[in-house]
């Protein structure tokens, strides 16, 4: 069963509960920091409010926009700690073969990196979900 925990245009979040996985879909191109912020807090909030329940991240960035220096600072000093201390266990992230967003996600996983929050990336949505689920601890 998938709760919606919030649906924009630009924007899904929602938790499967079967695998203890929040996954975000993008959807557009088109947001502002905001909205960038609003959907990774809303992402840990529910992640902190049910800390045995969500250890899985899934994020699908194929149709997300650029993303500026000032949400990838953001995303590196506040988001990713706060991972840490939900304690979310893993990110997998579907990614476009576009050169920006493997460089984008090179600075990410450095981030994760430092957190010890292993991050893989995945070219389509069932691989990256089997990654998640392949360690049985959402059992």
């Amino acid at each position: 069963m998938k709760k919606i925990l919030k649906n924009t245009d630009y924007v899904e979040v929602a938790y499967i509960q079967k695998y203890k996985l929040v996954q975000i879909i993008w959807k557009s191109k088109i947001f502002t920091f905001e909205d960038y912020k609003d959907t990774y807090t809303k992402a840990m909030d529910f992640s902190e409010n049910n800390k045995s329940f969500v250890i899985n991240l899934l994020s699908d960035i194929r149709e997300q926009g650029i993303v500026s220096p000032n949400d990838r600072n953001w995303f590196q000093d506040v988001a990713v700690p706060r991972a840490r201390e939900v304690n979310l266990k893993r990110t997998a992230v579907i990614i476009p073969n576009n050169p920006f967003k493997k460089y984008y996600m090179n600075i990410l996983i450095k981030a994760t990196n430092k957190f010890k929050i292993p991050l893989k990336l995945f070219s389509d949505y069932d691989s990256a979900l089997n990654w998640c689920i392949s360690f049985k601890d959402y059992e």
